[in-house]
């Protein structure tokens, strides 16, 4: 039997919204590649993706191989994501205009299978690039290689995670750096009223204009991961601060900046035409997922008033409705013996292919397919190990496993935070650590992404060091050279 191993693991996850994660393969036969029959297992909101690893590894290779060969091949994948991602846009914007009270529960349900396929094209196109990623680095360490004959070449004294982060990362960012402009703004132009006692009122009245637009972005897989009370806790702490119109600027001109460096880094490296091009792939793959991660939150924002609605007519918590497949709405509101299966679902359930049919699989008979599908991972017993850089720096400290949001609480200042793969409720903790390592993860990982906007040391794709590693554990983090050790 075909084994598997566990491709990214997050927390607050549910059924619903992760469902059209399973056909993320559903676009490779297009450019020529099997599919990769994924496999979703949640455990009270903590979930896996799990993937067959030798194909994984192999379709992984395979697409590097067509970035090799074809130039045209990445500009496709992104025009395609973007299409999809702007059509689910559309539908979105489409429920929320919708009075859905006065919607049948089937009209609802096919807007819900509507959203899925929506989602599911989105998700499948955009998937392409992050597969080379996810199995074994392998556009991260054909860029790696690059560098490192340049380094050696030229006697070059910048490290090569320097150059790798500059080369790598890309100025078309998400609706997320907007958010932060005009949040910047908004506090710069209250500021001079902080001594005034109508202050704290006025900010309120900011911030909640503020969120009307923008507060969809922090919408995760069980709803909202920010609240009014975060936003002001943050803005007063900003308001206090010197450099927030230097974090601004910093901002608006983060864009002309990079562009300039990557301009100025190629000529010193001497890239020709083809390292230049996969360089531009990496950015480009970065840009992909920052894109359908936006158009994927909008999407759960907006289909979460029919869930919302299915939650009322059923007469159950919005926490199980969230545990339906979108054609399951009408037996949600109809089978009144349903809500047992949606409340062992949302304690274990597993979301299969089985006999070429997508099933949902519950208690004893999602353990035992879960046993045989995955290969067995022990405790190690390891002294030093390493990852991939996407953030060059050098720091010890303690270690805080920080897998879900409730371990938050764990974290202080400058200790070094270990998780599987970072989540957006986690980010608070991730501005205090003074390194970041996961398990798992590529160059369009979270932690990828809010490590560099952080500027935090980080090494991702260790594979183990959650398993290596535990509370208290004092490491150094050598962010130059990928490698992990305890002291």
């Amino acid at each position: 039997m075909e084994k598997y191993f566990v491709a990214n693991e997050e927390d607050k996850g549910n059924l619903f919204a992760l469902g059209p994660f399973i056909n993320f393969d559903k676009q490779l036969p297009k450019i020529g590649e099997k599919r990769l029959n994924i496999v979703i297992e949640l455990e009270k909101g903590r979930f896996r993706w799990c993937v067959p690893m030798e194909r994984y590894q192999k379709v992984g290779q395979a697409i590097l191989e067509r970035y090799l060969k074809d130039p045209t091949f990445i500009n496709w994948i992104e025009k395609k994501t973007v299409k999809a991602a702007d059509k689910l846009y559309d539908f979105s914007q489409k429920i929320l205009k919708k009075d859905v009270s006065t919607l049948t529960t089937k009209s609802i349900q096919q807007l819900l299978i509507r959203h899925r396929v929506l989602v599911e094209e989105m998700i499948s196109w955009g998937a392409i690039p992050t597969i080379v990623e996810l199995s074994n680095e392998y556009l991260t360490n054909y860029l790696f290689k690059i560098l490192e004959q340049k380094i050696k070449n030229f006697r070059l004294k910048e490290p090569l995670v320097y150059y790798f982060q500059i080369l790598t990362d890309t100025w078309q960012k998400g609706l997320n750096i907007k958010e932060r402009t005009d949040f910047y703004r908004l506090l710069l132009n209250i500021k001079k009223f902080s001594k005034r006692k109508f202050f704290k009122k006025l900010l309120k009245e900011k911030i909640l204009i503020h969120m009307e637009k923008y507060n969809w972005l922090n919408f995760g897989y069980n709803g909202f991961t920010k609240s009014l009370p975060d936003y002001l806790k943050e803005a007063e702490m900003l308001i206090k601060q010197r450099q927030l119109k230097d974090k601004l600027l910093n901002l608006i001109s983060a864009k002309s900046k990079l562009i300039k460096e990557q301009k100025r880094l190629e000529k010193k490296l001497k890239l020709n035409p083809l390292e230049k091009r996969m360089f531009k792939i990496a950015r480009k793959t970065v840009f992909i997922k920052i894109y359908r991660r936006d158009a994927l939150a909008f999407s759960l924002y907006a289909t979460n008033k029919l869930l919302l609605e299915i939650s009322k007519r059923a007469h159950l918590p919005l926490s199980l409705v969230r545990y339906i497949l979108p054609q399951e709405a009408e037996r949600a509101v109809e089978d009144t013996n349903f809500r047992r299966i949606l409340l062992k679902r949302s304690q274990y359930c597993v979301y299969l292919y089985k006999n070429k049919k997508l099933v949902v699989l519950i208690g004893n008979e999602a353990k035992k397919a879960m046993n045989n599908l995955l290969v067995k991972t022990k405790k190690l017993n390891i002294f030093e190990f390493r990852g991939t850089v996407v953030f060059p720096g050098k720091v010890q400290g303690k270690v805080k496993i920080i897998n879900k949001k409730e371990d938050v609480g764990k974290m202080k200042k400058n200790d070094i935070l270990v998780s599987i793969a970072t989540i957006p409720e986690i980010v608070s903790a991730m501005k205090q650590a003074g390194a970041i390592i996961t398990d798992v993860g590529g160059l369009t990982s979270h932690a990828a992404i809010i490590a560099r906007e952080l500027k935090k040391p980080c090494i991702i794709g260790t594979k183990i060091a959650t398993k290596v590693l535990k509370d208290g554990d004092l490491v150094e983090v050598d962010a130059t050279r990928g490698i992990v050790k305890k002291l």
